[in-house]
């Protein structure tokens, strides 16, 4: 038997090979033995958008953030998750909640995420462009968020650096994204 932290970094090591069924055995074996631990919350969440199962990942990330509700990259997560679901109201909050984050990065992808919500697709393009700008953290966040500029641009169909349609939804450019990113 492992301990807690080995569990969890037997986890991270098999998610980043793609082998999520590990993963899920790993996080699971870690929570009998810690509960109440955030991380495995939000990894075993991860884990289930990977396999697709977004209303799974949804309550896992709820969950993560209800233990620990600084856990910036769950409530991001979630935030995409729920646009990917339509649910674009929850989402938006879910983004101002990373609006005091002290990563300048995280800030400025929340800003661009809560002006794509309004429909205010330059304004998005522009603060998401400016955090891409700065030193990467995480290069998949970095990959997602180059993905969602490149859906601002495109606006369903629309010239680079025109506006998407005023009837298209905000969570429209954003479905799929998320799946997109971790695959």
């Amino acid at each position: 038997m492992f301990d807690v932290e080995e569990y969890l970094h037997l986890a991270l090591h098999a998610s980043s090979r793609g082998q999520h069924h590990a993963a899920m055995i790993y996080l699971k074996e870690l929570l009998k033995q810690a509960p109440q631990d955030a991380r495995a919350v939000y990894l075993l969440a991860a884990q289930h958008a990977e396999l697709g199962m977004f209303e799974r990942a949804i309550d896992g990330m709820k969950a993560a953030l209800a233990i620990e509700p600084a856990l910036e990259m769950a409530r991001l997560q979630l935030g995409l998750l729920l646009l990917d679901r339509h649910r674009a109201a929850e989402a938006r909050a879910q983004f101002a909640g990373l609006l005091g984050s002290p990563s300048p990065a995280l800030h400025l992808y929340a800003e661009g995420l809560i002006a794509a919500v309004d429909g205010q697709w330059s304004l998005a393009r522009d603060r998401l462009a400016q955090g891409l700008a700065l030193p990467p953290a995480n290069p998949a966040l970095s990959t997602l968020m180059q993905r969602l500029i490149e859906r601002l641009s495109q606006g369903n169909g629309a010239a680079a650096n025109a506006e998407p349609t005023s009837d298209a939804p905000a969570d429209a450019v954003f479905l799929g994204a998320y799946r997109q990113a971790s695959s």
